[in-house]
Parts: C-alpha cells; structure tokens; sequence
C-alpha cells in the first residue's frame, strides 16, 4: 500500500523539490551571479521557493505568467550593478499583465542602493513592480532601493490587489498605486524615506486614479532631512482622483529642508478616514484641494518642527 502512495505522490514530491531555485545551481551567497539559476526555476513550474537564510545576487526578473514565489525566513534577492545591460529589467521583480493572480510571499527585496547608484545615477530604478490584477502579496520587506520601493499600476484590467505586512525602508518613493480598483492595504510601513536619485521628490505613499481602495495601518516615520542642499518636496500620503478609506494612520517626522512639507494631501479624491496621528511634523499636516471630498474622526497633530 505505501508503495502505491509513493507512486501516487512522486510527481508532486519531485515537483515541490524542483521549486527550490537551489537545485537550479543558485548559490546565494551574496556575491554570485545567480540570475541564471532564477529563471531557469521560473521557467519551469509555477512555484518557485528561496529558502532561508540565503542571498540571491540578481539582475532582476520579468514575471509573465502566474507564479507563486515564496521565500524562507531571511532570504533576500539583492539587485546586481555590475555590467546590467541597458535593456535590462529596472526592478528585482516585475509582474506584467499576465501574471494575474501570482503570488508573493517572505521575501526581502535589496535594491543594493550604495553599489547601484554608481552605475546608475540619477537614473529611476524601483525593486518591485506590479503591472497585473488580482495580485497577493504579504510578509514583505523592500528596502535600499534606488528611488521606488514597490510601483503598482495597470493600464489594462484595473481591479485587485491585495497588500499584507509591507516594509518599505531606506528608499526615495516608498509606495504608488495607479490605476488599481478596490486595492486591499493592510500593515504596512515605511521608514528612512530619502530619495539619493531625484532628490527633489521625497514620497512616502501616493494613490492615483484608484478607486475603492481600503488602506489600514498605515505606519510612516523618518522622511525628508539631508538633500545635499537640493529643494526638496516631501509628503507622507498623497492622494490624487480617488476613492477610499484610510484607518490607523500614524505619521511621524516628515521634514523638508524648502520646496514643501506635507503630510496627508488629498486632491480631487473622496475620503474617509479614522485614528490619524500626525506627530513631530513641520509643515502643513494637511492638505484638501481641488474639490476633495473629506470625513475623518479622531484625528490628532502635534507639530514640534518648525521649517522656514
């Protein structure tokens, strides 16, 4: 009888461990070139797992069919600099539109920002981007990335996304949604928002022409400060001809050393919002414009800065 079972279970046993980018020939100390390895897993099932405790040194992946990519605890795809071609991808992950329905899971994304930069200045390169409807990701943390940290737009199908347990840190952009309905944001957070690429724009989240979507958690600290003397306009949550509902909002310490400082920007946008905080903040802690639509209850500031 266990025979039979065995049988029975070898193609998916066989198939579970072909998921492993390490039988691929990943190496994944940091150091060697495992792009190679990568899409060789991609390209041969749609479940693809980087297990624990290793680091991948890629040059980045186009996601064109629906995957499930999973990673074990600790495990990192770090963006490789060196001899990146022009024509190559501009993010660790970019999920196209025939990727509906993938999956992200566990994984840390390094944008390698300090190595980057010196081939690469001034130039606009995200770690995650999501060109697809019906995407899922959680327990996700993205941080030194050149300017963006993750990019969520669809110009063809619009509805879904779903966000749980996001990390953005050491970044320019932390987040932006565009054109993606009823977007499911829970837990994230963003910290060390500083954009070394186009230092004129320091955003912690921006919504754009989205509708529907249901943002809770929503943690943001430590934007702005040093810009080398460059005008800088940063702003913790922007949100541009929307719809939707903002709860458990904190935002702390956003500065700007002149063009401007705001914390919450709502324009042409219908929203309704619970529990903000906007705490040691100098500036204009909000902002309505152009015919915002706006309701909100238990909402505090306390702003301690005082900018010029």
């Amino acid at each position: 009888m266990w025979f039979v079972a065995f049988i029975l279970l070898f193609p998916f046993l066989a198939h579970a461990e072909s998921a492993d980018v390490m039988r691929y020939g990943a190496v994944g100390d940091g150091r060697t070139d495992d792009t190679a390895a990568i899409e060789s897993a991609l390209a041969d099932g749609p479940e693809v797992h980087f297990p624990a405790g290793f680091a991948f040194l890629t040059d980045g992946h186009v996601i064109r069919d629906p995957k499930k990519l999973t990673c074990g605890q600790g495990a990192v795809l770090k963006q490789r600099a060196e001899n990146l071609a022009p024509n190559e991808p501009e993010q660790i992950l970019s999920f196209t539109a025939g990727s509906s329905g993938s999956v992200l899971e566990g994984c840390i994304l390094d944008g390698n920002r300090d190595v980057v930069k010196t081939y690469f200045a001034q130039k606009e390169r995200a770690c995650l981007v999501l060109d697809a409807p019906r995407l899922m990701l959680q327990n996700i943390e993205l941080r030194e990335c050149m300017s963006v940290g993750l990019y969520a737009a669809s110009e063809t199908e619009k509805p879904g996304l779903t966000l749980h347990n996001i990390s953005i840190h050491d970044t320019g952009l932390g987040m932006r949604v565009k054109h993606i309905d009823f977007a499911q944001i829970t837990n994230l957070t963003l910290d060390t928002i500083q954009n070394e690429s186009i230092p004129v724009f320091q955003h912690g989240v921006d919504i754009w022409h989205s509708e529907g979507f249901q943002l809770a958690n929503l943690r943001i600290t430590n934007m702005g400060g040093d810009t080398d003397g460059l005008s800088t306009w940063t702003s913790g949550l922007t949100i541009i001809e929307s719809t939707g509902q903002i709860t458990n909002l904190y935002l702390a310490d956003v500065i700007a050393e002149s063009l401007g400082h705001i914390g919450v920007s709502i324009l042409s946008s219908t929203i309704t919002g619970s529990n903000w905080q906007i705490l040691g903040y100098g500036g204009t802690p909000l902002e309505l414009q152009s015919n915002a639509h706006f309701s909100l209850s238990d909402f505090l500031i306390d702003c301690k800065y005082q900018i010029p």
